[in-house]
């Protein structure tokens, strides 16, 4: 949701971004009974909506977050070479 003054839309978030594990209790509660399909991300503050989705991508390059997607059933790693 973006911020508002007045009628105008202004360059910053409304309210505060999902972080972590808030990601998933905030697309499930946007998502009512529909499941999670897909989820992407690129660091280990994704990882549990990876974890939640039908299916996860994975994006980035981190270290910690690579050693997470491993672990992770139903997960792909999308790489550039």
């Amino acid at each position: 949701v973006p911020a508002l003054e007045g009628s105008t839309i202004v360059p910053r978030m409304g309210a505060p971004l999902p972080y972590g594990p808030g990601k998933v209790r905030e697309a499930l509660r946007l998502l009512g009974s529909r499941p999670l399909i897909a989820g992407f991300g690129d660091s280990t503050f994704d990882l549990d909506l990876l974890r939640a989705a039908r299916l996860g991508v994975g994006l980035g390059r981190k270290a910690a977050f690579l050693a997470g997607l491993e672990g992770t059933d139903g997960a792909v790693y999308l790489t550039n070479p």
